[in-house]
């Protein structure tokens, strides 16, 4: 019964240092995050558990390394038809990857690359996937106050 309920309980125990405040164990755990999916056990509990809306909304409330290491996850994350359909029904995360690419914060390229290659993968796979990156590019463009949404890539 414990083995069964592990990935559960890791899932959310992951979560929850993802909600807390400490720098240090969440670079510790979104570190280790890209490794830990490779578990199908684990990551079907991590996605059920909201956890792609949770990291998206995390790696723009981050800088630098926390930031690399939940896109390094959300992209693991990428391969369970699951995360696939949760990212389909939720423009804010596409919006929020999206935001991503915005040259005028100084994010890091290794950032830019990254959130591209996710956008790219949105695109490939999802079946709406080029409506949900121009509605993020609509969005942006209307933040931004410009009138090229694509004027970042």
């Amino acid at each position: 019964m414990f083995l069964k309920l592990k990935p559960a309980i890791q899932a959310r125990e992951i979560i929850e240092v993802i909600h807390d405040n400490d720098k240090v164990a969440q670079g510790k755990v979104l570190f280790k995050l890209k490794d830990t999916m490779q578990d199908t056990w684990f990551a079907e509990e991590f996605i059920e558990n909201n956890g792609i809306a949770i990291l998206s909304s995390f790696i723009n409330r981050s800088k630098g390394n926390l930031q690399a290491y939940c896109l390094a996850g959300l992209r693991a994350a990428l391969v369970y038809v699951s995360a696939m359909n949760v990212i389909s029904d939720s423009p804010r995360i596409v919006d929020e990857i999206y935001n991503l690419t915005d040259t005028s914060q100084e994010y890091g390229l290794t950032i830019y690359k990254n959130a591209l290659e996710l956008i790219l993968v949105f695109v490939s796979y999802l079946e709406n996937g080029l409506t949900l990156v121009k509605k993020a590019a609509k969005d942006a463009t209307l933040k931004q106050k410009t009138k090229e949404p694509y004027r970042n890539f």
